[in-house]
């Protein structure tokens, strides 16, 4: 949480505690030493607190499943889907284009590449994109060039991290135009592992371009003030009872004022929690962390392209051992 949300948990919780206050000095002043009805209206203003108070927990607690579930969708959906493509993008054609196509020549290696490349850049222009604005940095990572920059921000413009996977079906189809990969049944499961990744690139497109309905949002919130104040007036008219009654102790002090600042911290904890979720793609606390995945997408695909680089290498020599050992009977 931000400077400026522990600020607004403290003077919300100062508000609380000064209607607490007002209720009792009020009450004190109007009525003296009298409690006629003063737990008759204790009674109702604790009933209708209680009754708020059991509603907004199901509808806080219905809101933050549906973030949550939102949030795993993007999570799995989303990123995996981009994650996953790119990864075995780079694993099948650093395979079959070295084994069934005669070796990797150097431009070969440049069109890989780029798959990989254009496959974190789908992914990366999302994150920069949402927390910058445009995704300029992108061709100071080398994740685009200037040249691809400039096309993609000028001519292209709409749904950037679809449009990019584009280039990736089309290096594919040059790889089977040259007769490099087997042939259809590889060349179908590479265009659609591509389309996998333009998926989850949607998926993502789609759950932040379409955010819960304003008027839903304030709903929520408006119930949830309502609430903390009815539980404020609620335990005001509590400690005044109390005093009335001589049974006012200074641990049940402690305890109605700690129940006062708990419950509404508790609930704006969890608004506020849910509205982080609900785009994850910013710089606060619980967002994701682009550049971790970023580079765990590189070091994935760079690891690929050396174990297939050194398969000849393994393949040649005799890594067998002359005999197993004996397999041990058990008793």
């Amino acid at each position: 949480m931000c400077a400026c949300g522990v600020l607004w948990v403290g003077i919300e919780a100062a508000l609380y505690y000064a209607i607490v206050f007002f209720v009792v000095t009020m009450y004190l002043s109007v009525a003296g030493d009298k409690n006629e009805g003063l737990e008759d209206k204790s009674n109702a203003v604790k009933s209708v607190a209680t009754f708020l108070c059991t509603m907004s927990a199901f509808i806080v607690g219905l809101f933050t499943n549906f973030n949550i579930s939102r949030w795993w969708n993007i999570r799995t959906e989303g990123i995996g889907q981009i994650w996953g493509a790119t990864c075995q993008l780079s694993f099948l054609l650093n395979t079959y284009v070295k084994s069934y196509g005669g070796g990797v020549a150097e431009q070969d290696k440049r069109l890989i590449h780029n798959v990989v490349r254009y496959g974190r850049a789908s992914l990366a222009c999302i994150f920069s994109s949402r927390s910058e604005g445009r995704f300029d940095d992108l061709v100071d990572r080398r994740l685009l060039t200037a040249k691809e920059h400039d096309i993609l921000r000028e001519e292209v413009e709409y749904r950037v991290p679809c449009c990019i996977w584009a280039w990736v079906t089309a290096i594919i189809a040059h790889f089977d135009q040259q007769k490099k990969l087997p042939g259809p049944p590889i060349v179908n499961t590479l265009y659609a592992t591509a389309a996998r990744g333009r998926d989850g690139a949607a998926v993502i497109l789609r759950a932040i371009t379409c955010p819960l309905p304003l008027a839903y949002v304030h709903m929520i919130s408006t119930i949830v003030k309502i609430n903390n104040i009815l539980i404020a007036i609620a335990f005001g008219f509590k400690i005044t009872l109390n005093m009335h009654t001589r049974r006012l102790h200074w641990v049940l002090m402690v305890i109605n004022l700690g129940v006062v600042f708990v419950i509404p911290f508790v609930y704006n904890g969890i608004l506020a929690i849910s509205q982080e979720l609900s785009d994850p793609f910013g710089d606060d606390f619980n967002d994701f962390p682009g550049r971790y995945y970023d580079a765990t997408i590189h070091k994935e695909c760079q690891a690929c392209k050396v174990v297939v680089e050194k398969f000849s290498e393994v393949f040649e020599e005799d890594t067998q051992p002359e005999e197993f050992p004996a397999l041990v009977k058990a008793k």
